[in-house]
């Protein structure tokens, strides 16, 4: 009850999170009651139904070119986009962690070749390099996730290596190392663990990057693949139609724009609450 009511606390002190958890919640219910809710399978057709208006019983957000319901399907990508979102973000955060805390703590030859590695990969555009390793490894769900996560990770390596250098210059990092402690349990126990309210800001920036990502490869052809839904593939059937449905463009734009705005919220929200300076200016 405790930890409920500090929650509770910092939510109600704190607007933007709160307006950021909302959402969060909605995104959530969406990607984990997503069947349930869409009134119809994303692939379901109706050929005598096809491009029908929005707004109006029984397709509320209109149909596609195909007759597949408008509302169903951008349901249906909450899924496959956020999923792709989340999952690249971890990966990025996973190897970025990893490398940066041994870049930082180790410093030396190791420290040189891991940063000279990150500069050669933040040199290209962050799209650019995605769809280079979503043509190599094929298109689809998998490799672009795998591509979303490996383009971003070279920036987490780059923030914990600089969180890793500040928070080595305390002194019970010091006497933990004088102490005997090992390698290993020093950068777990008393590095990382003191890196996390910078990651976790960064986490949630990190999912507004990989959704854009994602939308771009799908709007390009080079993420999920038809007929999966995706919002940015939704983007990309509905530009063949644009004069004669424009509607099918925004549906998939606002959800967007929507999860996009999500997630900056929550990062300001946790900036200001995991940040002491910023919670003494409020």
């Amino acid at each position: 009850m405790t930890r409920l009511r500090t929650v509770a606390r910092i939510l109600w002190t704190n607007p933007v999170l709160l307006v950021g958890s909302a959402m969060l919640l909605l995104l959530v219910v969406l990607v984990v009651f997503g069947p349930a809710l869409a009134p119809y399978r994303y692939s379901t057709m109706h050929p005598t139904a096809t491009f029908a208006p929005p707004f109006q019983a029984p397709h509320y957000l209109g149909t596609d070119e195909f007759g597949r319901d408008v509302l169903s399907r951008v349901v249906y990508g909450a899924r496959f986009s956020l999923l792709i979102a989340m999952m690249s973000a971890l990966l990025a955060i996973t190897l970025g962690t990893v490398f940066g805390a041994l870049a930082g703590y180790f410093g030396g030859w190791l420290n040189a070749i891991i940063m000279r590695v990150t500069d050669l990969l933040l040199a290209f555009p962050a799209l650019l390099l995605a769809i280079v390793v979503v043509a190599i490894a094929g298109p689809g769900l998998t490799n672009a996730t795998l591509a979303i996560g490996i383009v971003y990770a070279p920036r987490v390596v780059r923030i914990v290596r600089s969180a890793v250098l500040q928070v080595m210059q305390n002194d019970y990092v010091n006497a933990a190392m004088a102490l005997g402690a090992r390698d290993g349990r020093v950068i777990w126990l008393h590095v990382l663990r003191n890196t996390l309210p910078t990651l976790g800001t960064y986490t949630s920036i990190l999912f507004a990057y990989g959704l854009l990502t994602e939308a771009a490869l799908s709007f390009l052809g080079l993420g999920v693949q038809p007929p999966i839904p995706s919002w940015g593939g939704m983007l990309r059937s509905a530009r063949s139609f644009l004069e004669l449905s424009p509607m099918l463009s925004v549906f998939p734009g606002v959800a967007i724009m929507f999860a996009v705005l999500t997630f900056n919220l929550i990062a300001d929200g946790l900036a200001e609450v995991l940040d002491p300076r910023l919670r003494s200016k409020t």
